[in-house]
């Protein structure tokens, strides 16, 4: 047999402008010999693009990181653009032809995922050009308190990048002003809250909070407690729900921070399942503000609520691994068997819904075990206990009020299959970690046993998005 011959070498890279192209493709694979013979090798990569020299200078409109404020907020399905930054175009660059790049994010101070918009680079109010609708579309698939990107992270499909900015060959009048970045078609409203001092509960049980005299609401964040682990297998994570709440100054509320079950189900510290000894097996309490000093199993004035992880209480075996379940989120989560990858059914070990509770639960109520399996996580509605088969809680479900500004809810979920005691609390993290880090909390409401957290930020009012800007016009 003998080897076909080299694959043609790849295309050349496209010419650079101010700065050399990228580097062609690969060539394609060389044919095989004759006889079946030995396939001959891969082409070469095609030369790099050639470059040009830049003659004139690359000039910064602004830095990446400085928090230029806008000066209009997006609506919601508002097809008018809006200018959300703008920055005054430097004497030296006007007059002049060449490249201008441009990579922005908008940082919030609230979660979102979701957010859709068009976006596009103008010059008084004139577009650079993106084609025929002169904007592009970006859809956020990533839930954050930023949009377009983090730290070199994008969070959406078909945002600009600091390695691959959006970039565009204009030309800047003699008497041009100002450069923009327009906004419109968005999916919701995207405006940046005045906040004040974050109020913190991280103490199990049950508190008051009265907003301060300049409040127009609150931004509610919580997260239920974890569900108690067993040896190698993980409790569920608390659930995480938060959102905006208007109301006047001096509004009074209850806040609830799950805890572990114990030997009652008890409503201020979240409904937790009773564990077989103590705390072994328990599940977790949900985490939740309500409207008013009386919060009880009959109340009708939560406004939200983190739900909590399922207990698990059964070593592991040769066949199976069974997980508690994950708090709500909207509903909580099943229980799960690692080693077989199935998920609990017939409403053993089931998580609470929006409608109904898990097995042998009830709304605010998750179901007690005194047996060796784990019981089910407080919620909304309740989490259902394991049984002889299924040996782990499933999850209580979340609430958010219908109609609260920038509700969101996240379920915990269990993802690591094969767990040590070390690594459990470590890797059975609560949702929306990145949220409670950028508030400065970290380490509740885990698969762990990890207990609820509530965070409460009172608003005073509501501005233009925070919009970061790096733009560089490279002159030719």
């Amino acid at each position: 047999m003998s080897t076909g011959p080299t694959g043609v070498a790849g295309i050349f890279g496209q010419q650079g402008i101010g700065l050399r192209g990228p580097t062609g493709l690969q060539g394609i694979q060389g044919i095989t010999g004759p006889n079946f013979g030995v396939t001959g090798p891969t082409g070469g990569a095609g030369n790099a693009g050639v470059s040009l020299p830049i003659t004139g200078q690359v000039i910064s409109m602004s830095t990446y990181g400085t928090g230029v404020a806008g000066v209009a907020t997006p609506a919601a399905s508002d097809s008018t653009v809006v200018t959300v930054w703008q920055a005054a175009i430097p004497s030296e660059a006007k007059g002049k032809s060449g490249m201008l790049s441009t990579y922005f994010d908008m940082t919030l101070n609230y979660p979102t995922s979701g957010t859709t918009f068009d976006y596009g680079v103008y010059i008084d109010g004139v577009s650079t050009g993106l084609g025929p609708t002169q904007l592009a579309r970006y859809v956020q698939t990533v839930f954050s308190t930023n949009l377009m990107g983090s730290n070199q992270t994008l969070l959406g499909t078909n945002a600009p990048s600091p390695v691959n900015p959006l970039s565009r060959p204009v030309t800047i009048s003699s008497i041009a002003n100002n450069v923009q970045i327009r906004i419109a078609n968005s999916s919701a409203s995207i405006p940046s809250l005045t906040t004040s001092n974050l109020t913190a509960y991280t103490t199990t049980g049950s508190n008051t909070y009265t907003t301060p005299s300049n409040a127009i609401g609150i931004m509610i964040y919580a997260w239920g407690c974890g569900g108690s682990p067993f040896q190698t297998n993980a409790g569920g994570p608390g659930g995480f729900a938060s959102g905006f709440y208007s109301c006047a100054s001096g509004t009074v509320f209850t806040t609830i921070v799950g805890s572990l079950g114990g030997g009652t189900t008890s409503f201020s510290t979240g409904c937790g399942g009773q564990g077989v000894s103590g705390t072994l097996g328990a599940g977790g309490g949900f985490s939740a503000v309500f409207l008013g000093t009386a919060p009880s199993s009959n109340t009708n004035n939560p406004i939200v609520v983190a739900g909590g992880g399922g207990g698990c209480s059964q070593t592991a075996s040769s066949t199976n691994q069974w997980q508690g379940g994950g708090g709500g989120g909207l509903n909580g989560g099943n229980t799960y068997d690692t080693f077989s990858s199935v998920y609990s059914a017939n409403g053993q070990g089931n998580g609470g819904t929006q409608t109904a509770a898990g097995y042998a639960a009830a709304k605010w109520q998750s179901y007690q075990y005194n047996n060796t399996n784990g019981a089910g996580g407080g919620g909304f509605y309740g989490g259902g206990g394991g049984n002889g088969t299924m040996q782990a809680g499933g999850g209580g479900s979340g609430f958010l009020l219908p109609g609260l500004a920038y509700g969101y809810s996240l379920q915990g979920s269990n993802s690591i299959a094969t767990r040590t005691i070390a690594d459990i609390s470590a890797n059975v993290v609560a949702p929306a970690n990145d949220v409670m880090r950028s508030l400065g909390y970290n380490g509740y409401g885990h698969g762990s046993g990890g207990t609820g957290l509530v965070l409460i930020v009172p608003v005073t009012g509501s501005n233009n998005p925070l919009v970061n800007v790096d733009m560089r016009f490279a002159t030719l």
